[in-house]
């Protein structure tokens, strides 16, 4: 039901029906979430998290950005061998927040890449995967309707694969801006 109801979403946002709740939020607590809801695929994998400690707020839908970073994960997971590492790591850069989710999984060919996005985009090499193909597809939707943008990476076939999500993040705080939140 919720793949039935995150593709719906997907459908609508990219047909202009649904305009992302943007709100401030800190990415720690969107990425345990999609960590939680997909605790059941990812307890194959140890997931090692690494955030810069500067790291600002980002305005965005929360749970469609939680979505996002749950189909990547999920991905991350499908396409590595159970045991290997899936690490999580953010850093601010200019304006921006970039989350990175890396495997050590099959890894995506340059002709793969180019694939990439496309609604059911499934690589010939990948057919005896469990999947439909759409969750990259989600979450490049639901990252690029909150004005972010999604990169894939990848060194090659059986070299893992990153996906870099950037997103809007809060300008940095004037030092007259911090002391008037500790006098409150």
């Amino acid at each position: 039901d919720g793949f039935i109801q995150n593709l719906l979403n997907a459908t609508k946002v990219t047909a202009g029906g649904v305009a992302p709740h943007l709100e401030w939020a800190e990415l720690r607590d969107i990425i345990n979430a999609a960590i939680k809801g997909r605790a059941r695929r990812l307890s194959s994998h140890p997931i090692e998290i690494a955030f810069a400690e500067d790291l600002p707020l980002v305005n965005v839908d929360s749970g469609l950005i939680e979505e996002a970073c749950g189909q990547l994960l999920e991905n991350a997971a499908k396409y590595s061998p159970s045991g290997s590492k899936i690490s999580i790591s953010a850093r601010a850069e200019q304006a921006q927040v970039v989350l990175s989710i890396s495997d050590q999984g099959v890894g995506i060919t340059p002709e793969e890449q180019q694939q990439l996005g496309r609604r059911s985009f499934r690589s010939q090499r990948h057919q005896g995967i469990p999947g439909s193909g759409l969750g990259f597809w989600i979450a490049s939707t639901f990252v690029r309707a909150n004005g972010g943008t999604i990169d894939i990476a990848s060194k090659g076939q059986g070299q893992g694969t990153t996906a870099s999500i950037a997103l809007p993040g809060s300008p940095p705080m004037q030092p007259s801006e911090l002391a008037d939140l500790r006098d409150e």
